[in-house]
Parts: C-alpha cells; sequence; structure tokens
C-alpha cells in the first residue's frame, strides 16, 4: 500500500484551519491585522524608531487628528466638548480624564522650566536699600561698606512683630524635628526661601490638583441640586459635573501656560479677558438656565472653591517648609 501525502490525507478542512495564521500572543486564528480574540496586531516585524514614538506619544495624548479636534474645541469653542461627550460623541476628542492629566502634567513641566518663582525677587543693587546718608558711621552702614542691603521682601519676617509672634506661638508647639526644619527654613535668604516653597508647590502639585478636581464636581452638582428640574438637558449627575470640571481644568492648565510663556502686556490682557468670557459662555452652554441664576451659581462655585485652593496652596507651602 503506498503512503498518502500528509496534505492529501487530511480533510480538506483541516488542512485549511492549519494553513490559518494564527495570534503569536493566545493562539486563536487570527486572519486579519489584528487578533479577534486579545487584540494584538499579527504583523509582527518590529517597527522602526518612528513607529515606536508615535506609538508612545499615542497612547498618551492620542497624537492624531482627535489631539487637533480636541485643542480646537477646548479652547475655542466653550463648552462645546463637554457637550459632545455627555451626547456619546466620544471617538474624535481625547478623553476628558486623560486630558485634565495631561495638560495638568505639561502645566507643571513647563512650570519647571523656570529655575525661580516666575515672579523673580529683584536682589540687584538698585533695588536695594539706599545708602546711609553722608557722616553715618560703620555701624549704620553695615560691616562692610560695599555690603549689599536687604531688599524689602527679604526684612519683611524680621521686621513684622506680628508675623514673629505668630511664628513663635506655632514652633513651640511643633515636634523637634519639624522645628528644626522651620529654623532652617527661616535661616534661608529671601530668594532661597521662595526656590524652596516654588519646588515644594512644584513638587506636590499635580496630586494636589486631582485632589481638587472631584471637589470642584461636588460644588458644581450642589450649585445645582436645588434647580435640576429646571432644564431639562441640564447635567444632573455628579460624573457629569466631573467631566465639565475636567474640560474647565484642562482649559485653565493651557492659559496658565499661555501666561507664561506670553511677553507682558497686551496679550495678557487678551487672555485674561478671554478666560472670562470663556468660563461664562461654557458655563451657558453645557448648563443653561437663567442668566442670573448661572452668574449666582458661578459666584458660589468660585468663591469656595478659591477658598479651598488658597487654603490647599497655604498648606503646600507649610510641606514645602517641613520638608525643607
Amino acid at each position: 500500500m503506498s503512503a498518502v501525502p500528509l496534505d492529501r490525507a487530511m480533510p480538506e478542512s483541516s488542512a485549511a484551519v492549519a494553513q490559518e495564521p494564527h495570534c503569536r500572543n493566545c493562539g486563536a486564528i487570527a486572519p486579519g491585522r489584528y487578533c479577534p480574540a486579545c487584540g494584538q496586531e499579527t504583523q509582527i516585524a518590529l517597527p522602526t524608531v518612528r513607529q515606536v514614538m508615535r506609538d508612545a506619544a499615542g497612547n498618551l495624548v492620542a497624537i492624531d487628528g482627535r489631539l487637533w479636534r480636541t485643542l480646537q474645541a477646548l479652547l475655542f469653542r466653550p463648552g462645546q466638548l463637554t457637550l459632545e461627550y455627555l451626547r456619546g460623541r466620544r471617538k474624535h476628542y481625547v478623553r476628558p480624564a486623560r486630558l485634565f492629566f495631561v495638560t495638568a502634567l505639561l502645566m507643571f513641566a513647563v512650570m519647571r522650566l523656570f529655575d525661580s518663582p516666575p515672579l523673580v525677587i529683584d536682589t540687584s543693587p538698585t533695588a536695594t536699600a539706599p545708602t546711609a546718608a553722608p557722616g553715618a558711621n560703620d555701624a549704620t552702614r553695615g560691616s562692610s561698606p560695599n555690603a549689599v542691603k536687604p531688599h524689602a521682601y527679604t526684612a519683611t519676617i524680621q521686621d513684622d512683630v506680628d508675623i514673629q509672634r505668630g511664628i513663635a506661638g506655632v514652633r513651640d508647639k511643633l515636634p523637634d524635628e519639624l522645628r528644626r526644619r522651620l529654623d532652617h527654613f527661616l535661616s534661608l535668604s529671601a530668594d532661597e526661601g521662595a526656590k524652596q516653597v516654588y519646588a515644594g508647590v512644584l513638587r506636590f502639585g499635580p496630586y494636589a490638583m486631582v485632589a481638587l478636581l472631584p471637589v470642584f464636581a461636588f460644588l458644581q452638582w450642589l450649585a445645582y441640586l436645588p434647580n435640576r428640574r429646571a432644564v431639562a438637558a441640564q447635567p444632573r449627575r455628579y460624573v457629569e459635573h466631573l467631566v465639565y470640571g475636567a474640560h474647565l481644568h484642562a482649559f485653565a492648565f493651557l492659559m496658565i501656560i499661555a501666561f507664561m510663556l506670553a511677553p507682558r502686556g497686551l496679550l495678557r490682557y487678551a487672555l485674561a479677558a478671554w478666560i472670562v468670557v470663556y468660563v461664562w459662555r461654557a458655563r451657558r452652554k453645557v448648563y443653561g438656565g437663567s442668566r442670573l441664576g448661572s452668574l449666582a451659581r458661578a459666584v458660589f462655585v468660585a468663591a469656595v472653591y478659591v477658598v479651598l485652593l488658597g487654603t490647599t496652596m497655604m498648606a503646600l507651602v507649610a510641606l514645602a517648609i517641613a520638608l525643607a
């Protein structure tokens, strides 16, 4: 009996299955570009460097048409991005959470480009205290005739008795380690102290912004709770306010970047005016309702949020001092 070739002995259906490409990840039959079972691509050739960088950046910020459509809607069409998401049109835009995190990281990255706070303390000789009057002795002038007199900001803590008493009262109640750190911070010059605080704010600022976003959304939910049935299309669930807050914060982060990079003058005034117009139009477009009611709710949310933001900044400053 003559031997029969293997491909002829197998049924046609079995031979076809054997020739089908299989996924290298899970082993399932994957005739297309992607595995229908696990989603991995079937082309296993190594990508180029350009493809690797594009994939890495694309996974973070979606560098394709979605990014530019998202930025255009975010910057120039107040409230439109939130409405598109709430209406279910999400494929063509960057998701709110990703947009919030990326713009926040970008803002703090730009802030790190400044080695010192943007409001630099002027320590040039022209900004020093005036030279002592002729005839003053060396004790009045200082130990060295060429010594630079401290800037007015430098001597604020030393000259303000109320601040000294407040610091002394807090210092006595602190543990030994924190007391030592406070003494070290107070011994720094004004420029060094400002840099220390600035570094602490940059270090812990992203965590603070992540914590404040749900608080802002809660304030929005609370402000519109009494009037939640007035407008049919008005956001009612907390997560809808969270989406609005993520988009509004992302816009604010980009505006802060623009302020830092823009030269002083007319451009900054234009940016400030656009922020006011943008916030008002975004609120009106997303929430609707009467203008007076929108204004009252906006004032309520802004007032409480500013207080919370100021408290958070004070906590960041205290944390920066504690870690000095």
